[in-house]
């Protein structure tokens, strides 16, 4: 896979724009006086997944949310499936909400929090964006449903209620409800972090196959063994910026940036 990068002004490196799936250039965001993302960029190949790592609080959650425009940075660019949102334009409330829907459409998130509508069966959760939002009818949502709750594991759950299923099974019903809008992209947030453990490896073995099968994704995630065996980069965030970022194995077994070896060398070897 050929090597792009469009990271901080720290790393230094540029992306090539023809190669680039998604590209985010010089985002910055800040809640009242606290500067959450100070000038980021990143660029994404289209089937490439990146794991995204760092300490709490350092901005990686800011940053998916800021892709899919749940939080709009103050400045920057995106630039995705031919589109290019200006942050500053939609802050100023120059762009139409219309403009950026049909983008942030083909984007997926997951969350740590599962937040499956708890008031609809599992068959509802995941037919009802393709209804209300795709304009498809029941009978072709209800199949698509079928078909990817079979793709997950869970054909035998369609019609429970989530507040019936564990943990795990939630967040892939999750998973199955974002794939269901047919994403060109993913956006995975600390999606196991509220798991307990037995349940973290179902939802990583998912993952892993919808790596495997050419899924473009962008992970936050405390899982090191993830990110070092199914990504081919790691971005590390520190203090807003990307400190370092770089293929998988080369990041964790000789990242270059102190900053990087410190968080490392705590997370894999004292916890």
């Amino acid at each position: 896979m050929q090597e792009i990068y469009l990271t901080s002004e720290r790393q230094g490196q540029i992306a090539d724009p023809v190669m680039a799936f998604l590209e985010l250039t010089d985002v910055s965001k800040a809640f009242g006086d606290r500067t959450v993302l100070r000038n980021v960029s990143l660029a994404v190949e289209k089937g490439e997944v990146v794991s995204v790592i760092g300490a709490s609080g350092s901005g990686k959650s800011t940053l998916l949310r800021c892709i899919n425009l749940l939080e709009v940075p103050q400045s920057g660019r995106l630039r995705f499936l031919d589109r290019t949102i200006d942050y500053a334009e939609v802050t100023r409330g120059r762009m139409r909400q219309a403009s950026y829907a049909v983008l942030r459409q083909r984007i997926g998130m997951v969350f740590q929090s599962f937040n499956l509508w708890p008031h609809m069966t599992v068959r509802g959760n995941v037919t009802e964006g393709p209804v209300q939002v795709l304009g498809l009818d029941r009978t072709e949502a209800d199949a698509r449903a079928e078909a990817i709750l079979a793709k997950v594991g869970l054909s035998e759950k369609i019609d429970a209620w989530p507040g019936t299923l564990s943990g795990g099974q939630q967040q892939r019903v999750a998973i199955a409800r974002a794939l269901a809008m047919r994403p060109a992209l993913m956006l995975f947030d600390e999606v196991t972090s509220a798991l307990d453990p037995e349940m973290v490896g179902e939802v990583l073995d998912l993952m892993k196959q919808l790596a495997d099968e050419g899924m473009t994704m962008l992970v936050v995630t405390h899982e090191m063994g993830f990110a070092r065996h199914v990504s081919d980069r790691i971005a590390f965030v520190h203090e807003g910026r990307i400190a370092e970022i770089g293929p998988a194995e080369q990041m964790m077994a000789a990242p270059r940036n102190p900053e990087t070896r410190r968080f490392l060398d705590r997370v894999l070897h004292h916890t």
